[in-house]
């Protein structure tokens, strides 16, 4: 299961990294070399694929540090305060955690809330929102995640902020497909992918594409999921990037689904070297699981045990609960068909543990609570608005009225006035007024 990222932020940038691939490839031939002191091989290239995530953990992503660097001089400028300048690249800096450490995301996406919501700064407060709904789903909480993604969703309606608003819809769609929603979760695809196309967003198009293809796969159509697949890299037309690198990875696992391994290694490796390449943890982790599938149903234990030890390590690094799941589950096959019964009840007992945390009954409670209360409070949150409407219309009319009556107030004492004040007994009872006559004079 993946649950989505958000569009154009995790796309890592590319280093020449030559390195990562001669030694991965030295530790594939070390596997597939079984003719003398075969376990000697297999423990040597074991290690030297340790060695290999150890070396790359050292080398921090540009962008991260690009977005450090930037924070640093900002913080340096007299008269320094926290704006909104200052708090969007820090959630872009946050967010540069995703494939690397979920805890540092979700230290720094704490601060960009803190921050934004003292200034009252909206766009901030959605940023920090969608950045807490992908902590909880990649480490498992994924109940928590609907509801970040729910709120996310609700604020960018508000703010009219429509590539966020896609992306939630895609991140919502894909908890409804994984809890076996799949109606729901087409509705959501289909409404982002229009959104999609309505701002012309070519890359949130081909990831909705990647969504969609997962419903047919899920009934076995594998040839529509392929077309679905082949669409996503036409519409991106970047054969070298990431949406490429993991749309290879997901026609490779079709392609072991069909039992067709060969066909499926080349993309897996192509895929691993450009995340060897991006420092991107997650996609070195689900690459190393797919070709631990690939090279087990190739018989070839040894290579597929050492693929999937490295995939579980960077789970456990990542603290991934559904990589760390697929891991045991995948070592626990493998370590039975090699006879060793030990290792396999071990990994047996690590996927069960983190299997029964993930979509239980509780979890789907759960689900369904935060849905219901989702709706009511949309629904009690309009409710509000309309009253108040209703409210602000009412003493509007009532101001109206009363300047209206005001005003026929004063035109009524403005020519009736004098009429009343003859009627009155103290003006009744005066003597009429005298008339005076012009005598015309004679002279004399």
């Amino acid at each position: 299961m993946k649950f989505s990222k958000h569009f154009n932020r995790y796309q890592g940038t590319v280093r020449n990294n030559s390195l990562f691939a001669d030694l991965l490839l030295y530790c594939i031939d070390c596997c597939d070399v079984r003719k003398d002191r075969p376990f000697m091989k297999i423990r040597i290239a074991i290690a030297l694929i340790g060695l290999l995530i150890a070396f790359g953990s050292f080398a921090q992503p540009q962008r991260l540090e690009h977005y450090r660097q930037l924070l640093t001089e900002k913080e340096k400028i007299k008269g320094f305060g926290k704006d909104t300048g200052y708090i969007n690249l820090l959630a872009k800096f946050s967010t540069c955690f995703y494939e690397i450490n979920p805890d540092s995301m979700l230290f720094y996406t704490k601060e960009v809330y803190r921050y934004a919501s003292n200034i009252h700064y909206e766009k901030g407060i959605l940023e920090s929102y969608c950045s807490m709904g992908y902590f909880y789903s990649l480490t498992g909480n994924y109940a928590q995640s609907l509801s970040w993604y729910q709120q996310a969703l609700t604020l960018a309606e508000k703010i009219n902020d429509k590539e966020v608003e896609l992306n939630m819809l895609r991140n919502i769609g894909s908890f409804y497909l994984n809890t076996g929603k799949e109606t729901a979760a087409a509705q959501h695809f289909d409404k982002a992918y229009k959104i999609a196309t309505d701002i012309g967003h070519t890359v949130a198009k081909a990831y909705l594409l990647v969504d969609k293809a997962a419903i047919p796969l899920l009934h076995h159509q594998y040839d529509q999921a392929l077309a679905l697949y082949r669409e996503a890299l036409q519409v991106i037309n970047d054969p070298d990037g990431y949406v490429a690198a993991f749309v290879r990875a997901d026609i490779a696992n079709i392609f072991c689904e069909k039992k067709q391994y060969q066909e499926a290694i080349p993309l897996l490796r192509t895929s691993l070297d450009y995340y060897l390449r991006t420092h991107d943890k997650l996609g070195r982790m689900n690459t190393m699981a797919a070709l631990a599938n690939a090279y087990g149903g190739l018989e070839q234990t040894d290579t597929a045990i050492s693929y999937a030890t490295t995939g579980l390590s960077l789970a456990k690094e990542i603290k991934n609960i559904e990589g760390i799941k697929i891991g045991a589950d995948c070592l626990a096959g493998l370590y039975e068909k090699k006879g060793d019964f030990r290792n396999s009840l071990t990994y047996f007992k690590l996927y069960k543990a983190y299997s029964d945390s993930i979509f239980n009954d509780d979890t789907r409670k759960k689900t369904a609570e935060l849905e219901a209360k989702f709706i009511y409070e949309k629904k009690e949150a309009l409710l509000k608005q309309a009253q108040a409407n209703k409210v602000r219309t009412l003493h509007f009319q009532i101001a109206i009225a009363l300047i209206s009556a005001l005003l026929m107030a004063v035109l009524i004492i403005f020519f009736l006035f004098p009429r009343w004040l003859q009627q009155l007994p103290y003006f009744r009872n005066l003597p009429p007024p005298e008339k005076y006559e012009e005598k015309k004079l004679e002279y004399l």
